[in-house]
């Protein structure tokens, strides 16, 4: 069974506030993913959307999907649409993922709002994989809409220096032979002291119980500039339940 025939189309069916849509998968069930190279660069679209620049051999697996898709809206037309349309009408129709700009080509992906997180809050490679997710169809286009399903950190080369040579050399060009290694024993005479737990955890006793005075001082602080502020300007209309904790300070 070739891709073209795993790939299948549900009935379009109606969601609320959203649209008439057609779910894309594989094999009925699975999501369609495709696992993309390292983007050129990306941009955020508000908080739920993401738009990947490539060149145009790195998208030929998502402009594949979109063929296909194509093909089959145009085998289920009768079906699913009043009217019957050529191929060239469903393909001039079809509103794809991917939008042409000079020599690259991007790809817009709705993202989840735990995504959006991590890629804005980490500024660290990754490969995306995305997921053909469905097809919202209006009365003058199908508009295809993709998802990032998960990003893939790209790790980087290990290197390991080496110190005869000064240079840098990459992991696989290492030998992989085995060399036999002597360790010597250690002097039966020497021992090794170790720390008495008791002491241990006395030092850590001091420093948390610094912490908790340098904590209690600057509460302290705070509460009697709060004071000199309602005292100097007056300030009486102030919830009573906001003063009962100071008793506790």
């Amino acid at each position: 069974m070739d891709k073209c025939d795993s790939i299948t189309l549900s009935a379009p069916y109606e969601v609320e506030g959203y649209g008439c849509i057609i779910d894309v998968r594989m094999n009925q069930t699975d999501k369609v993913l495709i696992a993309l190279p390292s983007y050129i660069s990306y941009d955020i679209a508000g908080d739920d959307y993401i738009i990947f620049k490539y060149n145009k051999d790195s998208i030929e697996d998502v402009v594949n999907v979109e063929k296909i898709i194509q093909k089959k809206i145009y085998e289920n037309q009768d079906e699913w649409l009043d009217q019957h349309l050529t191929k060239n009408d469903i393909r001039l129709l079809t509103q794809s993922s991917i939008r042409e700009f000079g020599s690259y080509f991007t790809i817009s992906c709705r993202m989840s709002q735990e995504i959006y997180d991590i890629v804005s809050s980490e500024n660290r490679p990754f490969s995306p994989e995305i997921s053909i997710d469905h097809i919202l169809c209006k009365s003058d286009s199908f508009s295809i809409k993709c998802v990032l399903s998960r990003i893939i950190r790209n790790l980087p080369e290990l290197r390991f220096h080496n110190v005869g040579k000064e240079e840098d050399i990459p992991v696989a060009s290492l030998s992989s032979e085995l060399e036999e290694v002597t360790i010597d024993e250690p002097n039966q005479s020497e021992t090794v002291k170790l720390t008495n737990p008791t002491e241990i955890y006395k030092q850590l006793y001091k420093i948390e119980k610094k912490k908790a005075k340098e904590y209690r001082r600057q509460a302290i602080d705070a509460y009697l500039k709060a004071k000199d502020i309602k005292m100097r300007y007056m300030v009486t209309d102030i919830d009573i339940s906001d003063d009962s904790d100071d008793e506790h300070l």
